[in-house]
């Protein structure tokens, strides 16, 4: 499904065979288009300014290192029908995917914590296909953008 990673911007194959994802999940399907970009490149642009490539070198970092535990905890609060442990994770993922603008999985994110703050695990659950996948591609574009810098 990737074609290549060019800095912080992935390209996606439009050839390759489309996403799926859970039904109800319209908002969703409407953010993911073929050839955007995972990373706001205005996020980057933010963190250099405020801290140069040291600041956006420990944010990525941060992420990387950090954020493979909040999804787990989301998976966890879903397979365990614990709806706090899965907004929780939610939560923390939101807002760490906001800190490195990766819009896509902080807005599905959003609305899984959403979901788990109503108790809502069945939309959770259906949600983390999607998240799982927005995730990928984040992960791939921050490595990116951690090896441009020299790390």
């Amino acid at each position: 499904m990737l074609a290549a990673a060019h800095g912080a911007r992935l390209v996606l194959d439009p050839s390759a065979s489309p996403c799926r994802f859970p039904q109800g999940a319209t908002a969703i399907r409407e953010r993911q288009m073929p050839d955007k970009e995972v990373i706001d490149p205005k996020a980057i642009a933010r963190l250099r300014e405020w801290g140069g490539d040291n600041l956006l070198g420990q944010v990525v970092r941060l992420f990387l290192e950090n954020s493979p535990a909040r999804v787990e905890q989301i998976r966890t609060g879903v397979e365990s029908e614990d709806a706090k442990e899965a907004e929780q994770g939610a939560h923390s993922l939101k807002s760490s995917a906001a800190n490195v603008g990766a819009e896509d999985l902080r807005g599905i994110a959003q609305e899984m914590e959403g979901a788990a703050v109503q108790g809502d695990l069945a939309t959770v659950r259906g949600l983390l296909p999607a998240l799982e996948e927005a995730y990928a591609r984040t992960r791939v574009a921050l490595e990116a953008v951690e090896q441009g810098m020299g790390s």
